[in-house]
């Protein structure tokens, strides 16, 4: 409970000093096509909203389950700092895609793939590697800002909750950089 403490704490407190207007927003593409995503309210949303992004859609929730559906108007129309991606599909395929090529964070290179060893980080299902989740999330979207090293806190994190040991190259592997 403690390392979860603290871990939080450092990206809260990373978050509060960064001022509203200069944090990204941020696009939580999902499904294999990219054209689903999570409202702010869904709990699906909590790492992002944690680690403080604006989203890209403001909507309400129809379901329980989440994965509204988007068109690719509403996302150009968005325009997105930076795109979380929760399938392999989409990330592999949005370099080729020449929709998807015009937005800001396509071309800035700032399209990430959520890491799912052993499962995804940040949902589906929401379990404790959240914590590592929101670091993971806080490293790609403020690196400037986010001083620790994420290959020895992900290594750190294996060792403690999953009881096993990684090198840093495993977390690099883990975390695809």
């Amino acid at each position: 409970a403690k390392d979860a403490e603290a871990r939080l704490s450092y990206v809260a407190k990373m978050r509060d000093a960064l001022p509203k207007d200069k944090r990204p927003k941020v696009y939580y593409a999902e499904g294999a096509d990219g054209l689903s995503t999570e409202c702010e309210a869904s709990f699906h949303f909590s790492p992002f909203k944690f680690v403080g992004v604006r989203p890209a859609f403001e909507c309400t929730q129809k379901t329980m389950v989440g994965l509204e559906k988007v068109n690719m108007e509403q996302i150009l129309t968005a325009d997105p700092d930076v795109i979380v991606a929760e399938g392999e599909a989409f990330f592999k395929s949005v370099w080729s895609d020449k929709r998807w090529a015009q937005l800001k964070a396509v071309k800035n290179k700032k399209v990430y793939l959520t890491p799912k060893d052993p499962v995804n980080f940040l949902d589906r299902p929401p379990s404790f590697m959240r914590i590592l989740g929101v670091e993971w999330l806080s490293s790609v979207i403020y690196p400037r800002e986010y001083k620790k090293d994420i290959l020895s806190e992900t290594a750190s994190f294996y060792k403690l909750y999953l009881r096993k040991d990684i090198s840093k190259a495993e977390a690099a592997k883990i975390l695809g950089k």
